[in-house]
């Protein structure tokens, strides 16, 4: 994204909003936890599940949770248990090759 500002210019302090984001936004995502405990007990969304389960099992959910892309490649997981046996079983099925 910062670099479209090469094509379309616009105001110095935008281009380093919008670079400061998109540095630092991935660092919840990558975090490992979804939810994070703040004050009071409460919780804040910290990631999409989505992402944190592609970097748990890693063989799953590529693209986003809005395309449909893993659910037609047989690549989707959200969290359940049919999901996690599907995962292994595909494992095993590659193993065997």
């Amino acid at each position: 994204m910062p670099l479209v500002f090469l094509v379309i210019p616009a105001n110095p302090y935008l281009i380093t909003l919008t670079t400061t984001y998109f540095l630092l936004s991935p660092a919840a995502s990558h975090s490992g936890f979804d939810r994070f405990v703040v004050a009071g007990g409460r919780t804040v969304a910290g990631g999409d599940r989505f992402h944190t389960l592609h970097h748990r099992y890693f063989d799953c959910n590529y693209g986003t949770a809005i395309v449909p892309l893993d659910k037609w490649f047989g690549t989707f997981h959200d969290g359940s248990h049919e999901a996690n046996d599907r995962i292994v079983e595909r494992r095993r099925r590659l193993a065997a090759r």
